[in-house]
């Protein structure tokens, strides 16, 4: 999925069945699916002079109660032992 500030796109790919698979992962996975067709469908809206698609980004809220910067938050890995990773649930 992706968002700018005045448009939000998702892009689903699959089958209802669930016996439908991919002979392999590579081909059945978000980034080869669905990626491009986002990536095809963003870029003609932004080509788009018409439909105004924001290329700005967002403002942040003023009472923002959580930490958005990623290079200041640690990476779970680097906290825990591998040894414990196996206990955790996700």
């Amino acid at each position: 999925m992706g968002m700018v500030p005045n448009l939000v796109t998702g892009v689903w790919v699959g089958a209802e069945d669930r016996a439908a698979h991919f002979a392999s992962i590579t081909y059945g996975q978000g980034a080869a699916m669905a990626l491009p067709i986002w990536g095809l469908y963003m870029k003609s809206c932004y080509s788009d002079n018409e439909l105004n698609i924001s290329k700005d980004d967002f403002v942040a809220p003023k009472n923002l109660s959580i930490l958005i910067d990623c290079s200041k938050t640690t990476n779970i890995y680097d906290e825990i032992s591998k040894d414990k990773l196996d206990e955790l649930e996700f």
